[in-house]
């Protein structure tokens, strides 16, 4: 049974590490390993920031926790239990950012500020400890109580419960990560600062320390699409399947209404939480007053046309006074009740909220917990716009089983006005929201959910552990299985230009190589003898991001095969052709060509396909494209080449006395800021997940695009999305 004593709570870096380190051993294999994750829900292990789980990778974890957000938990798994879970603060060092926090003008010391605080707020006074570098950001919140310090161990047991249960029940890898312990994600995709209240800038750079580091994964409660943190089961989550908590807001009894009985009119309750302190910036506040207004307007209260019925019973149930810094304000502030004059509504508890048709939510300090409880009540969710992402928010779908809601609630009376005209589509919807429910919302579906996130990190780990990444890579370049080569001489391809041919050309230019002077040379020499030939130069903007070939040559086809071509040339930037190859390049077939096998001086006896591939699209589409996640110069054609020998994908190669060349550039391979130090995990990783990596799940951004002197070529510059 799980035991809060198991929990160890330290707030020194050093004894952290002599916990940590001493020893860390990753004994699973491969093969042992339940990686059954149909779903493919855990995308954000994938981002480039945690490409390498190593000891350096925990090092700067833990130091970015310490240093930067102060607080987390390290959880450790080892022969299927929790090995440590230790609770981190940082009490010492203290926070860097105390000299962005200002005390408002009219006060001469933090003691004045607490008191006229208290005075307005109808509180007892906290004073407010004036070393502001012990005070703890939560995004816009500020933890600054003297008595802060003194920590509720039992808070996040209900964390601990879940994972303790998971090892139970589930087959479960050795593995390391942390848990974020704040509301708020703590880890942003771009290595910058995750408070943007605090610094703001929503692009803040961290310390340089961190620059390009890997992390091991940080997961969290709620997510926001910039931030790497990945998204686990809430403790409400938790609580109201399980009733292992005391206070357990879920745990009065529902009790079942029929759709027929239940009152149509639009329903919130919960606290004044949000950063925003004013009607127009904090949405719980706003539908406080609109609740007020609309009872006094016939539009929306019981005189209204349509039934006679209020549009809407909504409103905080307590204001929140935890003080904040807000973005582009230096001084302290917090919610002051008098500006706002809002009526408090009286609580009612979520289990009795299912009496009422539609069902609000809105955000707080993040994402609304309660939100998958919800779910099961059996009423629409009016679920109101919002940036924070839990773990099953993929899963939703607008008009399908919620209704959208502007984050500003503009359309809220239209939206309510929509639900009493269309009866039967609101009840449909909320029966899709329980069928939802009903799937994930209880003990199996968690547990599995969170068992394939911590085997994939588990996966990783086995790869890597103690330098292991070398035999393992050794052995599978052993053991790779080769292609099918056919081989058809150059003199029995026949000349027809009728065929429809895309040439797909990913570029950057970089200061060691003059690819700018290649794409010139590449476009004039080229279009010189292939005239009926479209060439698609694909360029990766600049963001601050290793070159990433794979994604570029998937973005490609994308955009290429809106126009169904008989062939898909993948081509160097760096490679010239002699003319005599013209006929290749038209060439029609059902299985792909490398045509830089001509290419004598390095792949006549290669067995991976780089330089020049002609693909026909449904070859292409079978083995899924090239891999999105491979930064930096290699891998991507040992990737390509192992698709294809999973999909049993011959390959055919061309056999003549001519001889493609390279133009004269310093090679790709000896410049470090070009190469991709994680080849050889991202190769074996890939074996895993080509399924869940390539044309399927490609997302881009077009930043521009134009013609380059002939009709037939086109320059795209594009932004990766990952």
């Amino acid at each position: 049974m799980a035991n809060n004593k198991d929990i160890k709570l330290v707030d020194n870096i050093e004894k952290i590490r002599s916990i940590i380190y001493p020893e860390i051993k990753i004994k699973n294999k491969l093969e042992e390993l339940d990686l059954s994750d149909k779903e493919n829900r855990n995308k954000k292990l994938d981002l480039p920031i945690y490409q390498s789980l190593n000891y350096d990778a925990i090092q700067i974890t833990l130091k970015y926790i310490y240093e930067e957000i102060l607080t987390g938990i390290f959880v450790k798994i080892e022969d299927n239990k929790i090995k440590e879970y230790i609770e981190i603060y940082n009490f010492d060092i203290g926070n860097k950012w105390s000299d962005r926090v200002k005390l408002p003008i009219e006060y001469k010391n933090w003691f004045e500020y607490a008191l006229a605080k208290s005075k307005i707020i109808k509180k007892k006074l906290v004073l407010i400890d004036d070393k502001k570098k012990k005070w703890i950001a939560n995004n816009c919140l500020i933890r600054n109580e003297k008595q802060y310090g003194e920590i509720n161990k039992d808070y996040y047991v209900g964390l601990y419960n879940m994972l303790f249960t998971l090892c139970e029940k589930k087959k479960i890898g050795d593995c390391i990560f942390f848990l974020n312990k704040k509301d708020f994600a703590v880890l942003k995709k771009n290595y910058t600062h995750p408070n943007n209240q605090i610094y703001d800038s929503n692009d803040s750079p961290l310390d340089a320390k961190f620059k390009d580091r890997s992390f091991i994964p940080i997961l969290s409660q709620s997510t926001l699409d910039d931030f790497a943190d990945i998204p686990i089961p809430t403790t409400d989550d938790w609580m109201h399947i399980t009733n292992l908590e005391e206070n357990n807001p879920y745990a009065e009894k529902k009790i079942n209404i029929k759709w027929e009985d239940k009152i149509p009119t639009a329903f919130f309750r919960g606290k004044g939480t949000g950063c925003g302190i004013t009607l127009e910036t904090n949405p719980r506040l706003k539908i406080t007053k609109l609740s007020e207004e609309w009872e006094n307007d016939d539009n929306y209260n019981k005189n209204n046309k349509i039934d006679g019925i209020p549009y809407l019973d909504g409103g905080i149930i307590s204001y929140v006074f935890r003080d904040k810094k807000l973005i582009n304000n230096p001084y302290l502030t917090y919610v002051n009740p008098n500006k706002l004059n809002l009526k408090l509504k009286e609580r009612v508890p979520i289990t009795q909220q299912n009496k009422y048709k539609y069902l609000i939510n809105i955000e707080g300090n993040s994402a609304a917990y309660r939100l998958g409880y919800m779910l099961g009540l059996e009423s629409v969710i009016l679920h109101v716009e919002t940036k924070f992402k839990l773990w099953f928010e993929d899963l939703l779908i607008p008009y399908v089983n919620f209704i959208p809601i502007k984050n500003d609630l503009s359309d809220l009376a239209e939206i309510i006005k929509w639900c009493k005209s269309n009866d039967d589509k609101c009840k449909e919807i909320s029966q899709n929201a329980k069928k939802l429910y009903d799937k994930i919302m209880n003990e199996d579906y968690i547990l599995e959910y969170l068992k394939n996130l911590i085997n994939n990190i588990s996966f990783k780990y086995v790869l890597q552990a103690g330098g292991n990444i070398f035999e393992q890579y050794k052995k599978y370049k052993e053991e790779r299985k080769k292609i099918e080569k056919r081989e058809i001489n150059i003199e029995d391809i026949s000349n027809n230009t009728s065929n429809k041919i895309a040439i797909i050309v990913p570029y950057r230019n970089n200061k060691f190589q003059s690819r700018d002077k290649q794409l010139a040379m590449f476009i004039e020499y080229y279009n010189s003898y292939l005239e009926n030939l479209d060439i698609y130069i694909i360029e990766q903007s600049d963001d601050n991001k290793k070159f990433n070939r794979g994604a570029l040559l998937n973005i490609g086809f994308k955009i290429a095969s809106k126009k169904s071509y008989d062939m898909y040339i993948f081509h160097d930037v760096d490679l010239v052709s002699p003319t005599e190859i013209k006929k290749i390049y038209s060439h029609k077939t059902e299985i792909p060509i490398h045509i830089a096998s001509l290419w004598k001086e390095k792949y006549s006896f290669s067995d991976f396909m780089g330089g020049i591939i002609s693909f026909d699209e449904k070859s292409y589409k079978k083995v899924n494209g090239y891999p999105n996640k491979f930064y930096g110069w290699g891998g991507e054609d040992d990737a390509i080449y192992n698709r294809m020998v999973v999909n049993n994908i011959p390959i055919l190669k061309i056999i003549g006395n001519i001889e493609i060349k390279e133009m004269n550039h310093q090679n790709t391979s000896e410049i470090e800021e070009l190469t991709n130090k994680n080849k050889k995990f991202n190769i074996l990783n890939d074996i895993k997940n080509w399924k869940n990596d390539g044309i399927n799940t490609i997302k881009y951004k077009i930043l521009d695009e134009m013609e380059l002197i002939y009709k037939n070529v086109k320059k795209y510059t594009i932004e990766i999305i990952l």
